[in-house]
């Protein structure tokens, strides 16, 4: 079992904006991520990344991608095809998290319904963060709350972030890990005492209580959603 994060790009933000308004002034070139992980039986992605660089501008702000850094030759170089990929599990519905589910015709993709219904009428403040594109095109499998799925992976509800986030608990024979995405957009988010959370959420409260809930989980690691230092270990081996 284990979790291959990919890099699909860089998005070039104010730190203020992934530490509760935090660091104000500090720019930092921030990873696009999106994860595989092998189960040894099948294969799951979590996240699909952004549209391409030059449709973010009026909205996102810029983004940068290599030919390298685009899905389906990051997955190739793994030496798997897209048209393998049977699940896709969608954390949350933000523009930077589910834009490449075309690129997976044979996947079920997985969202919590609180989440799609946000993303189809969103507040005015939040609205800029979900492409509708994406959200309109996908058949879901929509869930209501925790799931556990099997083959050691469940989807655990840890909104806060939006209002329908999910992450990603994988179990191995060794070791537990949770690929908390933006939840916890860098390491240290969750290395704070309290946890600090994102400069962008819905509801705070809802936020602490999430903390508390992967707090019980007593992972062995919590993966975040933007942080570079992911990369120096090619794969979590569970």
């Amino acid at each position: 079992m284990k979790i291959i994060p990919l890099h699909v790009g860089d998005i070039f933000r104010d730190k203020s904006s992934f530490t509760c308004s935090r660091n104000q002034g500090v720019k930092l070139t921030l990873p696009v991520l999106c994860w595989l992980i092998d189960t040894g039986t099948m294969k799951i992605i979590v996240d699909t990344g952004t549209n391409a660089p030059g449709e973010t501008a009026e909205y996102h702000k810029p983004l940068s991608r290599s030919r390298e850094q685009e899905l389906p030759t990051l997955l190739h170089s793994l030496g798997v095809e897209p048209g393998e990929i049977k699940l896709v599990i969608l954390t949350h519905l933000h523009w930077d998290h589910c834009y490449n589910n075309h690129l997976f015709p044979k996947a079920e993709f997985m969202v919590q319904r609180t989440e799609l219904r946000y993303a189809v009428a969103p507040l005015p403040l939040h609205s800029h963060a979900y492409g509708w594109p994406p959200v309109v095109g996908t058949r879901y499998t929509v869930l209501d709350g925790d799931k556990n799925l099997g083959n050691g992976i469940s989807v655990i509800t840890t909104p806060g972030h939006t209002p329908g986030f999910q992450s990603v608990l994988v179990e191995g024979p060794q070791k537990r890990m949770l690929i908390a995405s933006d939840t916890i957009p860098l390491f240290e988010n969750w290395q704070q005492n309290p946890p600090l959370p994102s400069g962008v959420y819905n509801n705070l409260e809802e936020y602490y209580s999430t903390f508390d809930k992967i707090r019980r989980l007593n992972t062995d690691l919590v993966l975040p959603g933007h942080d570079a230092e992911v990369f120096e270990q090619r794969e979590y081996v569970l």
